[in-house]
């Protein structure tokens, strides 16, 4: 995986695709008809050392992934999603869902936050509980209030999946294929997300067998940053439709 990824949105890492890890739906929802005050991308680190990106919609759906700095690059060690709600200055969840490598559980956060300041918030599973810390990301390399858009998206980009290979091909109508390099083929949508934000909604199909899950479609979103000067960066996290597999890919132009 690409030592870039820990450049993402002002030196905050994010890398992962977890498959045959579980996770429920995510992306492509109907926007809100409120914002969440939380709304944007956010990074920073948990208790236990990771690095922690975090993107919150605006109907409060979080997904975000932690990852540990590696040489020359990061491991990911798990992908979390789930729904926001804010009361006052605190923030909340009872459906988060935590996956990692060897399976998924359900998580509870509870924590409180400053409007475009900072979130602290600890993630609770059955017996382990863990503060992230988390501040939004510099606007030098990604702003989350420019419109996302197709143009953006379109061309051939490689990088990583999970924590091996993958590549996305983005046409100009926003239909889409990956690889990665343990065989799984998908295709499916990625379309600049309603709301004009600078975010992507993603639907994926594969072959349920060829990539280890128990069904071949999902749902997600992702973002472009640009880590370093020349560089581009693609970020899609998604997880099946039936709970079953999430995922990322990390890919550059």
């Amino acid at each position: 995986m690409n030592k870039n990824i820990r450049k993402l949105l002002g030196g905050v890492a994010v890398a992962m695709l977890v498959s045959a890890c579980g996770g429920g739906g995510g992306g492509a929802p109907v926007a809100a008809a409120t914002a969440n005050p939380l709304a944007g991308v956010w990074g920073g680190t948990s208790t236990s050392g990771e690095i922690v990106i975090a993107l919150i919609l605006e109907d409060g759906q979080l997904l975000s992934a932690n990852v540990a700095p590696a040489s020359n690059s990061v491991v990911v060690n798990s992908l979390a999603f789930g729904t926001l709600q804010t009361s006052g200055n605190s923030v909340s969840s009872s459906d988060m869902r935590v996956y990692t490598p060897t399976g998924t559980a359900a998580a509870t956060l509870a924590g409180t936050y400053k409007i475009g300041s900072s979130v602290s918030a600890a993630i609770s599973q059955t017996g382990a509980t863990a503060t992230i810390l988390l501040a939004p990301v510099s606007v030098a390399s990604y702003d989350y209030n420019i419109p996302a858009t197709q143009t953006a998206a379109t061309g051939a980009w490689t990088g990583s999946f999970n924590n091996g290979t993958g590549s996305v091909v983005v046409n100009s109508n926003g239909t889409f294929s990956a690889t990665t390099g343990l065989g799984c083929n998908m295709s499916g949508l990625l379309r600049p997300r309603d709301g004009g934000k600078n975010v992507y909604d993603v639907t994926v199909n594969f072959d349920s067998v060829q990539c280890g899950v128990s069904v071949g479609s999902a749902t997600g979103n992702a973002v472009i940053d640009v880590p370093s000067a020349g560089t581009r960066e693609l970020v899609i996290l998604f997880r099946t439709t039936d709970g079953a597999g999430a995922g990322i890919f990390t890919v550059y132009q």
